[in-house]
């Protein structure tokens, strides 16, 4: 609940002396004292009205009823004094509860009632506590004496007593009784239920809606009890419609009492079996009417549509049912006797206002204060006057008859304590809704007490007099004021008609002198707020003037506006009064209706999701809008009043890209992001018990999800969590990631922390809003949507987040980063729903209702006006509102004291030179202000579109009144301010306001800002630069507004140096300055890199080199020069720059020493590896190593690759287990550090080139490692020399030996790593892609695989992600996946690995090849290499050209396994050749090895089998395939029994060996069948029926059909329908076949 501060009329819940005699609490006191005799003798169903009668008294005069809420701790020891009531939190109570305790005051013993004396006295008292004058109407002597008047005289037959007074009454009257008769009779008013008795009598209960009352008889009419009262206070009574508080509960009466009054009181005519309806005289007389069900068509009360109305004349009486609920009452009243009730300050709801208006509204009711009520009654006399408007302009020719007053017109109310249309929100306690139902006409008789017409007297002007009284609750238009309407002969106009006449651009015309008196007439009354002045005076003065209305259509339109909008078009404004404030265009939102309405269908949709969610349908994802315009159309105020309408419930993240400041992208959004950790820090913070309680909530969810030590690398992008985890920055990780992992690592945890914040609070939802994209580097760009997907991936939470990017679509083309994202995202099917909203400029209607809206003036006013604009500006929103603010600063515009309204010269507007755009007029507009103004905008300029507040403090030595104007320029619409952050308006305004300066000019203010600010932060000079660069470090802008969300990620220095670096080189010529201003670019760029923020950094780093030349590496300059190398070299190779690297190498190189060049060296084989130059990083390396007595031979010779495994295992068989992983915790220095990363930095290109330096590389880092300690890096050589083994001696034991090796390293390096965050390191990836599978089902190693994928995504560390996941889709296509589940999530895979990975991508790229094949379903996956690769040659060209013979050699493998199922065996023969040339790739142990083995044996025994040629070649080969395959199945039965089974069954075949063959062609089908492997199970039958079919058995059929039924469940459909095809099939589905696999490893899901 919101907390709120006591005010003087609040009623205080507690106890003690400062309670007691708190104001608000003696007010009720004498309040209960008032109504305690009332209290005493009324019924117990009453009481409680009574106790709501003095709520809403006290909150009628904004009293509240508060209860103390402790805080957090529960701290209780507040002070109890005066000054103690207002430290505590105090919260509203309910209503129900305030009740209760006003029910318990009145119940006390010893609050005595007053006597007839002491009630002038309560009320002396209460204006002394209130402080105020109180109305007649509020707590006077005659009030409370008239409800002690209210009491019964006895209270036992009260009820008999009350129903016979007014039966008596009602027979006496006859037929021409009615209800203003019996209200005006001797009885006083009614009681509500015996008004409702009158009703039920006047409206016979069945109703004349259906018009069959006249058929019906007597003992028919009765359907629904009438209601009475059990109650009834003689001789005085109470009108429902005077005093709601006080209704009675009504009982029912029997029917004969019914029936026995009918007679009299309802004389029926002319009854017919069709149905008559009645025309009714005053409310009881029913006469003659057509029979057939007339209808007469007029409009009805909703917007002037027309109406059918059944039964003729219906529409002089409303006619209605009278409901039995206890909290309805209806009942008909006339206009006047409505107005002189004084209930216009109820809520009052019309027919076609929205039920949830008057719901809110009814709510409100409770906490009315005195300002309120007024303004309630005005807006209820709106109502009124809006159904009277109407009703006249559809019944004039019944009106406009003689004489007529507001007697003459019924409204019928309906009072609800609880509308069911409402809902819940009301209690049945609460104060009731008057609903008017419908206004009509009672019959028209002349009257001699009416005034007379004038004989000239128009429909309109006789409307305006009625809305006079209506305005005027019930008083009469003075007669004076209408001797004033009297014609008279027309008069010139005086100048102030001249200047009403022309301020609306019209040409003069004639004007009367009655519009000046009757305009200032109703000024001066002083009773009507300006807008209902020139509405009374434009309908009483008819004189063609565009003050003057031209129909009653005119008249609707504006009353409809009062009542939508009656803070705009109703209320006196501020400017009304003397128009102390100007209005200021750009402040509000206008039209875009259709716009907006799009986005709230985008929020409608989520809040469904998320009550999906909750239920279990997880079909949900982000939303994602695009929403784009030209500069300056809107956009960023338009998603701002999206944002400030969402209501409660949201959490809304703002950020703002800047032109020019691409290096500055990831500080937007690192601040961005911080913002949701600073709303938790503020909560935390806050003291109150609930948000403390939910902060808690979310750090655990934090925890959980993250990990504490994870989110130590986060302190850097999300400073405040810092301040959420006392202790977060104290953990130094052991090791820093790489920039690439550490981008990676921040999706994943920011996206895991957005998850834990939503999922803490399951009703809160959250937007992301980021503007100006155009303006955004690629890296920021993709870290956003990289998030969006992952949480579009927690199908929990993903419903309840948006994100709205904000672009300039004229500045966009195909390639911009922005379209790029925009696309990938579109094909996030799966996690990403996305929509693109253009905005367009402002139609000339929403120039209009912006004109109606801030002038406070009709339409008809400023509809001239408001084309004018549109013509000028062509609807550019930032045009229109410029044009408009200049005509308000330059009063072509401007208030008009005499007619209370804005006048304006139209001839000067149309006038006006718009020629030079909104740029020319920004520059206008802003030449204008003064000249101090000018210099402190063109200071806030410099620092780009936005700046922290806090900052300014800073530069008020330089520039004075910085501050102090900042309120001046948020006023005047240049700045605006969002928390701590200031900001122009628009780019373009910051952009005139930069540009006015020339070249020179801004460069000096640069230059003078940066060395103010760094004046601030370096006070003591260190005398070193080496001190210089370690101080600057720590310099941060120690305000605490800079923390949680507001420092954008700034230091003071780098602050400062975006200045200098603005200021540039050239306008400094003192050398010693520039080695100054290098430094600082230094410590800014190391700062940059410590937050993953590689494109700053290398910013700042390339700045810092071009401020130290022409003498860069002079000797004075060299440390700073290499350190300044050193960090753009890492940071352009973080950005993939290879060029840029290459390039600060060799600067590096030619100008250090070989030991300090170490530090770079693997960061330039990383890239040289990475851009295809393998054979470059390869003897690179080598070369290093050497000099770093790596003893590599120069010639990679068989002998000398064996002579270093021998030495190596000898060596190794020197160490047991334990020794070896004791290795591990050996100190290493360094040089062996850099070492062991160089051997790492181009180890890659070694594999990937299948380069003959791979074994020895490996075997000269294990002898380097059993000589300085194993580093967590050299696990690789490791788990690659046990697939040596298997690769040069078959020496299968010893690899799973070294398996079991590596595996205890790996752990051993985890158990040492600093708060166990294990890194996932490339040794594993080598055992499972090198060992693991002779030992290993595929599918199990694609289960690991996939298990530390997901962990190397946690950690950031992409490169091994993207391996691994490219790896276990490989290992799944090959294992037998079920191809239907595979498509699915290897579309998503292909596109992630295709972001981050373009090597792994073509690898991956092979598996769509064959994936096409198998299912016959093509997919575009080419369009992700930008048009470089269209085809499998085009891949196999690339990888020649890059030297990829890994690659090479595995298209031709695919090619081979590709061309067999396509039945082209010699194509596939010649692929296996070339493979098989391929040396040594394919004779590497990878899974390639093993399915080119078995397929080419499949291609050469069939080939040997067909064909002529080459016999005995083909088959000698494919025995040699078939003993490779026996010799693996030795390891693994599970991977290569039924392989070798089905390759022995296809050697028999071929050998012609009959029995065997069969007989191994059915123990291959049992083998697949016991593991699983559907795949091979299809193949093993297609095969056999093969054989048999070759044979002319007739078993081959049965045979193709299993095949059929298998290849379709593996989903291999291409293949299934080319053999049903090709052998004309006749199949059942697969499970009428009841096809049941032993072990279905192939449909497991490993997720």
């Amino acid at each position: 609940m919101e907390r709120v501060t006591p005010r003087k009329n609040d009623v205080l819940f507690g106890r003690g002396f400062a309670i007691s005699t708190y104001p608000g609490n003696q007010a009720l006191r004498l309040m209960v004292r008032a109504h305690k005799p009332l209290f005493l003798h009324t019924h117990k169903r009453e009481k409680r009205q009574i106790a709501w009668k003095i709520v809403d008294d006290i909150q009628k005069l904004g009293g509240r009823f508060l209860i103390y809420e402790p805080d957090a701790d529960g701290d209780q020891k507040k002070r109890n004094d005066r000054d103690g009531i207002y430290e505590k939190a105090w919260v509203c109570v309910g209503a129900d509860k305030a009740v209760n305790k006003v029910m318990h005051r009145l119940r006390e013993k010893d609050a005595a009632g007053p006597g007839d004396d002491d009630a002038q006295a309560i009320t002396q008292q209460l204006q002394q506590v209130y402080s105020l004058q109180t109305s007649a109407n509020n707590f006077n002597g005659a009030h409370i004496q008239n409800q002690a008047n209210f009491l019964p005289t006895s209270n036992a037959g009260a009820g008999e007593a009350g129903t016979e007074l007014i039966m008596s009454s009602v027979i006496s009257n006859g037929p021409s009784f009615n209800m203003i008769q019996l209200n005006n009779s001797g009885m006083g008013p009614l009681e509500g239920h015996n008004q409702q008795l009158v009703n039920n009598m006047n409206g016979q209960q069945q109703g004349f809606h259906n018009g069959f009352l006249g058929s019906i008889e007597p003992s028919q009419q009765m359907h629904q009890p009438m209601l009475a009262s059990d109650a009834c206070y003689s001789n005085q009574t109470i009108n429902p419609l005077h005093s709601p508080e006080y209704n009675q509960a009504p009982v029912c009466l029997s029917s004969d009492e019914i029936l026995s009054s009918q007679a009299a009181l309802y004389p029926l005519k002319n009854r017919t079996a069709e149905g008559a309806a009645y025309t009714m005289e005053g409310l009881a007389s029913v006469q003659n009417v057509a029979t057939d069900g007339a209808t007469d068509t007029m409009k009805g009360l909703a917007g002037g549509k027309p109406s059918a109305i059944s039964n003729a004349n219906e529409i002089f009486m409303t006619t209605f049912l009278l409901e039995t609920r206890e909290s309805i009452h209806s009942f008909p009243v006339s206009v006047a006797e409505f107005l002189k009730s004084g209930h216009l300050s109820d809520q009052i709801v019309l027919p076609q206002e929205d039920n949830q208006v008057a719901a809110n509204t009814a709510i409100g009711q409770m906490a009315k204060t005195a300002e309120l009520v007024e303004k309630t009654k005005l807006e209820n006399a709106a109502r009124l006057a809006l159904l009277l408007t109407r009703l006249f302009a559809t019944r004039l020719a019944d009106i406009y008859m003689g004489s007529i007053q507001l007697d003459d017109f019924i409204i019928v109310l309906k009072e609800e304590f609880g509308n069911e249309n409402i809902g819940s929100q009301l209690s049945s306690d609460s104060m009731p809704i008057k609903f008017i139902l419908q206004m009509n006409l009672s019959s028209l008789t002349k009257s001699a007490d009416r005034l007379p017409l004038h004989s000239d007297m128009s429909a309109m002007k006789l409307l305006g007099t009625l809305l006079y009284s209506i305005f005027s609750a019930g008083e009469s238009i003075p007669s004076d004021f209408l001797a004033q309407l009297a014609p008279r002969p027309q008069e010139k106009a005086s100048n102030f008609a001249s200047e009403v006449e022309e301020m609306f651009g019209r040409s003069p015309k004639s004007f009367r002198g009655a519009d000046k008196s009757v305009l200032s007439t109703l000024f001066e009354c002083n009773v009507f707020p300006t807008s209902i002045c020139h509405l009374l005076s434009g309908m009483i003065v008819q004189n063609k003037s565009v003050s003057s209305f031209d129909s009653f259509e005119e008249v609707v339109h504006d009353l409809e506006q009062m009542i939508s909008q009656p803070q705009i078009f109703l209320h006196d404004s501020t400017f009304s009064q003397e128009a102390t404030t100007q209005p200021l265009f750009g402040q509000a939102n206008y039209g875009r209706q259709e716009q907006m309405n799009i986005l709230i269908e985008v929020t409608n949709r989520m809040k469904q999701s998320s009550h999906q969610s909750k239920l279990g349908s997880l079909n949900s994802g982000v939303e994602v809008v695009f929403l784009s315009g030209i500069a300056g159309a809107g956009k960023s105020h338009f998603v701002q009043v999206f944002g400030e309408n969402l209501g409660s419930g949201w959490t809304i993240i703002k950020g703002k890209f800047q032109r020019g400041k691409e290096h500055a992208s990831a500080r937007i959004m690192s601040s961005m992001f911080d913002q949701l950790i600073a709303n938790v820090v503020k909560m935390k913070e806050s003291g109150r018990s609930s948000e403390v309680a939910l902060s808690e909530k979310v750090t655990k969810s934090i925890i959980e999800s993250v990990g504490y030590t994870r989110l130590s690398f986060l302190t850097d992008f999300m400073p405040s969590l810092s301040f959420l985890f006392d202790d977060l920055r104290s953990l130094s990780p052991e090791f820093q990631p790489s920039a690439e992992d550490a981008e990676f690592r921040l999706i994943y945890s920011t996206s895991k922390i957005i998850e834990a914040i939503l999922k803490s609070d399951p009703d809160q939802f959250l937007m992301i809003c980021c503007d100006d994209m155009q303006w955004g580097d690629k890296s920021s760009l993709s870290l956003i949507s990289e998030i969006l997907v992952n949480i579009g991936s927690f199908k929990d939470i993903c419903s309840r987040c948006i994100f709205i990017g904000l672009y300039r679509d004229d500045e966009v083309d195909d390639n911009h980063p922005i379209t790029v994202v925009r696309n990938y995202l579109q094909m996030m099917t799966n996690n990403i729903n996305t929509t693109k909203v253009n905005l367009p400029s402002l139609s000339k209607s929403d120039i209009t209702i912006m004109l109606m809206a801030e002038l406070h003036l009709p339409r008809r006013y400023i509809i001239h006006l408001a084309d004018v604009v549109h013509k000028k500006t062509s609807g550019h929103a930032l045009f229109v509102v410029e044009l408009l603010n200049s005509l308000i600063r330059d009063s072509i515009i401007t208030y008009s004291p005499q007619t209370r309204s804005y006048i304006w010269d139209h001839d000067a507007i149309n006038l006006l030179q718009t020629g030079d755009g909104v740029a020319g007029l920004i520059a206008l507009n802003l030449k204008s202000l003064p000249p101090n103004s000018q210099r402190v905008l063109q200071l806030l300029s410099c620092f780009g579109m936005q700046t922290e507040i806090a900052l300014l403090k800073y530069l008020e030595s330089f520039q004075s009144g910085i501050i102090c104007s900042l309120d001046t320029f948020i006023e005047m619409g240049i700045l605006d301010q969002a928390g701590s952050i200031l900001m122009f308006t628009h780019d373009m305004i910051q952009q005139e306001i930069y540009e006015s300066a020339s070249l020179a000019e801004r460069e000096a203010l640069h230059l003078k800002i940066g060395e103010c600010l760094g004046k601030q932060a370096l006070i003591d000079k260190p005398a070193t630069i080496e001190q210089m660069v370690s101080g600057l470090d720590e310099l941060q802008l120690a305000d605490e507004e800079f923390f949680a969300g507001k420092s954008m990620f700034s230091s003071l220095i780098s602050i400062a140096c975006d200045q200098i670096d603005c200021a540039g080189p050239s306008s400094i010529s003192d050398e010693g300055q520039r080695t100054r201003f290098a430094a600082w670019n230094l410590a800014s760029g190391k700062q940059a890199q410590s937050q993953s923020n590689s494109l700053a950094a290398l910013y700042y780093f390339s700045k810092g080199i071009i401020f130290l030349k022409p003498s860069c590496w002079h000797k004075n300059n060299m440390s700073l020069c290499l350190a300044l190398h050193k960090g753009a070299l890492k940071a352009a190779f973080t950005l993939g720059k290879a060029d840029s690297v290459a390039q600060y190498a060799k600067e590096v190189e030619s100008h250090v020493t070989f030991e300090d060049s170490l530090e770079i060296q693997p960061f330039f084989l990383m890239s040289l590896s990475q851009s295809g130059q393998h054979e470059e990083a390869i003897c690179r390396g080598i070369e290093i190593l050497r000099r770093l007595n790596f003893d590599i031979p120069v010639a990679p010779t068989p002998e000398a690759v064996m002579e270093a495994i021998i030495a190596t295992d000898n060596i190794a068989s020197n160490f047991s287990m334990d020794q070896l992983v004791n290795l591990c915790e050996k100190a290493i220095d360094d040089s062996v550090h850099y070492a062991f990363k160089i051997i790492d930095a181009f180890y890659s290109s070694c594999y990937v080139s299948s380069s003959p330096f791979l074994p020895l590389v490996v075997c000269a880092v294990m002898q380097f490692s059993f000589q300085h300690g194993i580093s967590h890096t050299a696990t690789g050589p490791f788990a690659t020399f046990g697939a040596l083994k298997i690769f040069i001696a078959q020496d299968y034991d010893s690899a799973r030996k070294w398996s079991t090796v590596v595996r205890a390293l790996e752990q051993k390096h985890e158990s040492m790593v600093k708060n166990k965050l294990n890194m996932v390191t490339h040794a594993y990836l080598f055992l499972h892609v090198s060992i693991d599978i002779w030992f290993q089902p595929p599918m199990e190693i694609a289960k690991n695989l996939e298990m530390h994928h997901r962990k190397a995504m946690r950690l950031g560390q992409v490169h091994i992600a993207m391996c691994a996941l490219g790896m276990s889709c490989r290992y799944k296509l090959l294992g037998g996946e079920n191809l239907s589940l595979f498509t699915l999530s290897y579309n998503d895979h292909f596109r992630l690995v295709a972001k981050h990975s373009g090597f792994v991508a073509r690898h991956m790229l092979l598996d769509s090849f064959l994936l096409q094949e198998l299912t016959g379903k093509s997919r575009d996956y080419f369009s992700l290499f930008d048009g470089s690769i269209c085809s499998m040659n085009d891949l196999q060209d690339e990888a020649k050209e890059t030297k990829d013979l890994a690659l090479l050699q595995c298209s031709y493998v695919f090619n081979v396994i590709i061309e067999y199922w396509k039945g082209n065996f010699l194509n596939a023969e010649e692929h296996s050749q070339i493979a098989s040339t391929m040396f040594p790739a394919c004779k590497e142990p990878t899974i390639y090895l093993i399915y080119h083995t078995l397929f080419r044996a499949l291609v050469l025994f069939k080939l040997h089998r067909t064909s002529e040629d080459n016999h005995n070649e083909r088959l000698k080969s494919g025995k040699e395939m078939l003993d490779a395959m026996e010799a693996w199945a030795q390891f693994s039965v599970d991977v290569f029994e039924s392989k070798w089974k089905l390759l022995n069954a296809e050697y028999y075949a071929s050998v012609k060996d009959f029995d065997q063959a069969v007989h191994m062609y059915k123990s291959s089908i049992k083998a697949a069948q016991d593991h699983g492997n559907i795949h091979e199970l299809a193949l093993g039958h297609e095969l056999m029926g093969n054989y048999y079919f070759d044979h002319g058995l007739p078993d081959s059929t049965e045979c193709f059909k299993k095949a059929y039924i298998y290849y379709s469940q593996w989903g291999a459909t291409a293949i299934a329908d080319k053999l049903l095809h090709k052998h004309d099939l006749e199949v059942e589905s697969s499970a009428d076949q009841g096809v049941h696999l032993q072990a279905q490893k192939h449909s497991r899901e490993w997720d």
